[in-house]
């Protein structure tokens, strides 16, 4: 690693741990000009810190960059508080801490995860033997490891260590790691009034995943790099330019071999013919392009900024799910209920606790959000929470969500709010469900202090749409919205009458109820009440009847129904003159006499 200009503070295993270095080099070959730094609360009290020693070591390169330091986070803070950025007209954003490296619209960033100690030799070998008992035990074929942010750095390492202690070894499952491919990241849809890069092309993540891929030395990537990892971030500047590397040179993650005497599996090296130029059959050699294509995505995965490749005819069914890491931190969550089907091994490096199958408060969250959507089915008012202005795709989400809703019959509402919390919502009284479009890690899974619960987009395509089913799948992304949108294009939502499970009646396409409806119209007819409203339309009035819309809430629900006026049917009043109220403190106004109390 490169010595620094100036150390101020005389230890670089600090200046290593928040990649001090690696922040000015990308700064420094980006160009950028204003620059600002973002903190989680519990790294707040470092950011001055880590503010001075990015200046001063891009003052010591004669880089004309200013450092800010973000104050707060519009949203939360794993996600890139981009909104925040420009109001400080910055270039870019440094995120610090654990993130959830969702796709960004606006500003490119750079993510340095930090640091923490993590025993290699120890956890290599409650890995490797792990392995081993379960290839004589179980059926699965691969065990799939995902290492916190924080130990990314000593990836490397335990991958080493592994492939030693699996000598000692006859039989072992394959040990896939995945790895956070890129380090720094640019907008899906980049804004080109911000860089001074403009001209070049930005990298989105799958491409900046697949382009930092390790490869076989005959299948290197091109030698100008588009995104570092974080094991080799110290000090290759990056590139404002994109480089497209061919499907069959990315290996998102790095596999171990077999030891039970069967071919260990490689990086994919047949596809290399379709980079030559004249092949013998053009029509050949697309279909077997798009078959190995095909092939090579049901082996691939990407979540949470995490991406792997597995083995040759291995599928993630077929694989045991690691985490090594605490179980708190929010991208497990994630990967929980994302992958709530497979089975499930947590490792805590620090505690030394060892934790096989699925939390059941993962089983509880599941069963709570299936009978949310049961209750979403039945509301007809929505609200949805814009809880981003940063991920990419966030606009695209919220019109899907409109669709859906508008296919289904029901009335949308869209707030923006900053962050949500229950005394916001509780002034929406009449909004029956919540649904909020946000970073996949900043959704607010547990509502039960709220008013009207609130629920993810992936269970309003469930509620909204009338084929789809609840089948255990689960996803917190709004990446796939936009397709399910198109598929139920050719189709509207289905509106015959539907059995609820909650309420024991048959509902209407638009949740409305229908025994209740007759009920209400039975009524109603006996005492011939009949109201007016405003677009002079006749409509059947009951007390208990279902609302559709914020006005019918206030005009059926609402016992205050705001200042008496003959706009809202008040008798006229006369016309009175002014006249002058009282003067002085509410303890004693100045026409009281002195003595009263």
């Amino acid at each position: 690693m490169a010595q620094p200009a100036i150390v101020p503070w005389g230890n670089l295993d600090w200046l290593k741990h928040w990649d001090v270095l690696g922040t000015v080099a990308w700064i420094e070959s980006q160009h950028f000009e204003k620059v600002t730094l973002q903190f989680p609360d519990e790294l707040l009290a470092e950011s001055t810190l880590v503010a001075a020693a990015v200046q001063i070591e891009c003052a010591s390169r004669s880089i004309s960059a200013q450092v800010s330091v973000l104050a707060d986070t519009s949203y939360n803070s794993l996600s890139v508080d981009e909104v925040a950025a420009q109001h400080a007209q910055a270039d870019c954003v440094i995120h610090y801490g654990r993130a959830s490296m969702s796709p960004l619209s606006r500003l490119p960033a750079y993510f340095v995860f930090g640091q923490h100690h993590l025993d290699t030799q120890g956890c290599a070998q409650r890995l490797s033997q792990y392995s081993a008992d379960k290839a004589s035990t179980s059926t699965h074929a691969a065990l799939l490891v995902f290492l916190d942010q924080v130990l990314l750095h000593a990836l490397q390492d335990v991958q080493n260590q592994i492939q030693i202690i699996q000598k000692s070894f006859t039989n072992t499952l394959q040990i896939v790691f995945a790895n956070v491919a890129a380090q720094s990241m640019q907008p899906a849809a980049p804004d080109r009034s911000h860089s001074p890069n403009s001209q070049a092309a930005a990298c989105s993540c799958k491409e900046a995943a697949a382009s930092t891929a390790s490869t076989a030395p005959s299948e290197a990537a091109p030698a100008t790099p588009t995104c570092a990892t974080p094991s080799s971030s110290h000090h290759q500047p990056q590139q404002p330019s994109a480089v497209l590397v061919p499907p069959q040179q990315a290996a998102h993650s790095v596999a171990l071999p077999y030891h039970n005497n069967k071919t260990s599996m490689t990086p994919d090296a047949e596809g290399k013919d379709q980079l030559l130029s004249e092949p013998p059959d053009v029509s050949l050699a697309t279909a077997s392009s798009e078959e190995k294509d095909e092939e090579r995505g049901q082996n691939t995965g990407q979540i949470g900024g995490y991406s792997w490749q597995l083995p040759a005819g291995v599928t993630q069914e077929e694989c045991i799910m690691l985490w090594v890491g605490p179980d708190s931190v929010p991208t497990l969550t994630h990967l929980h209920l994302t992958f709530n089907k497979s089975l499930w091994v947590m490792y805590d490096p620090e505690l030394k606790t060892w934790q096989e199958g699925l939390p059941q408060d993962i089983n509880k969250t599941l069963k709570r959000r299936y009978f949310l959507v049961e209750k979403a089915k039945n509301a007809s008012v929505i609200g949805i929470l814009v809880g981003t202005l940063g991920v990419a795709g966030y606009q695209d989400a919220i019109e899907s969500i409109r669709h859906l809703a508008k296919q289904a019959g029901k009335k949308t509402y869209t707030m923006l709010m900053g962050k949500p919390n229950p005394a916001k919502l509780a002034n929406f009284p009449e909004v029956e469900i919540f649904v909020m479009v946000a970073d996949p890690q900043g959704m607010i899974l547990d509502s039960k202090e709220y008013y009207a619960p609130i629920i993810t987009p992936y269970e309003a395509h469930l509620a909204f749409s009338g084929d789809a089913e609840w089948t255990g799948d689960y996803s917190l992304d709004f990446s796939s919205l936009q397709e399910k949108r198109n598929r139920s294009r050719n189709g509207s939502a289905s509106q015959q009458p539907r059995f609820s499970l909650l309420d024991g009646s048959y509902h209407d396409g638009n949740g409305s109820s229908a025994s209740g409806a007759l009920a209400d119209a039975d009524a109603d007819a006996s005492s011939s009440a009949l109201a007016c409203r405003a677009d002079q339309a006749l409509q059947v009035t009951g007390k208990d009847r279902q609302v559709t819309s914020a006005s019918e809430y206030l005009q059926k629900r609402r016992t205050y129904t705001g200042l008496e006026a003959p706009i809202v049917g008040a008798a006229k009043k006369a016309i009175v003159k002014a006249v002058q109220g009282q003067t002085g403190r509410a303890a004693q106004y100045q026409h009281e006499p002195s003595g009263a109390s």
